[in-house]
């Protein structure tokens, strides 16, 4: 079998992920705070074989292979769009939420958050929202007049009861996904409290669009296509070069 089909059946491996990654984009294209899913890929010099099947000497008879290295998080901030609920806050800069849920720690960048029938200041999905203290922040669960200011204080009836964490990371692209909202800290790359700056009454929509997504589908589609097509050259000449290996002379 000739050693250049492996590098097209790299190639088209690589595709399958591009092609994984554009399809979360696009269902997502519309997720408030989701932030697109990247593709990055290295690049592997391998030797191939002689015609005896050792290595051979020339290094112009070395192959590349491709492998995705990592599937990154675009750090690139959506757009902020006005809500008007007092409970809804969106991060300026490249902050992130901290929020606690059944597995620890993790982080969001949404902030739609909501009282629960205790009083705890939640998330969404009912994960917890800690003060600097790492304690939960509560109001009272009757009162109708809660809201989140720009420094991420939450005031009560005019009194403030808490304000809500807010951290960065040096490496935010390499956090590790959890769905499409929530993210888990990496080794080496620990959570640092910072100041709050809030947009308030207001969400990050995705910074992605169902548009750009479909761009990158079809882009992958058709490199898919061209590996397969390279697949298929190899396997066409091994088969023909076995076959006249075989003919009667």
């Amino acid at each position: 079998m000739s050693d250049g089909i492996w590098s097209a059946l790299s190639g088209a491996v690589g595709q399958l992920a591009v092609l994984d990654a554009a399809a979360e984009n696009v269902a997502n294209a519309n997720t408030p705070a989701y932030r697109a899913e990247r593709t990055v890929f290295r690049e592997h010099m391998v030797r191939a074989n002689g015609p005896n099947g050792k290595p051979p000497k020339l290094a112009q008879q070395a192959m590349s292979h491709v492998t995705v290295d990592t599937i990154d998080n675009d750090t690139g901030a959506g757009p902020i769009v006005t809500t008007g609920r007092p409970l809804d806050c969106a991060i300026k800069d490249d902050s992130f939420f901290l929020v606690s849920t059944t597995r620890g720690d993790r982080y969001s960048r949404l902030g739609n958050f909501h009282v629960a029938q205790n009083g705890t200041l939640v998330t969404k999905d009912g994960d917890v929202v800690f003060d600097r203290e790492r304690k939960p922040i509560k109001v009272d669960p009757t009162s109708t007049d809660v809201a989140i200011g720009g420094d991420g204080s939450v005031v009560d009836r005019g009194v403030a009861v808490g304000q809500v964490t807010v951290v960065k990371f040096k490496h935010p692209e390499a956090l590790e996904r959890e769905g499409a909202l929530l993210y888990k800290a990496v080794t080496g790359d620990p959570a640092v409290h910072t100041t709050p700056s809030l947009e308030p009454t207001s969400l990050e929509q995705s910074n992605t669009s169902a548009v750009k997504g479909m761009v990158e589908i079809v882009n992958a589609s058709r490199g898919f296509e061209a590996c397969e097509r390279v697949i298929d050259a190899f396997k066409n000449a091994d088969s023909a070069a076995a076959m006249s290996i075989m003919k009667p002379s």
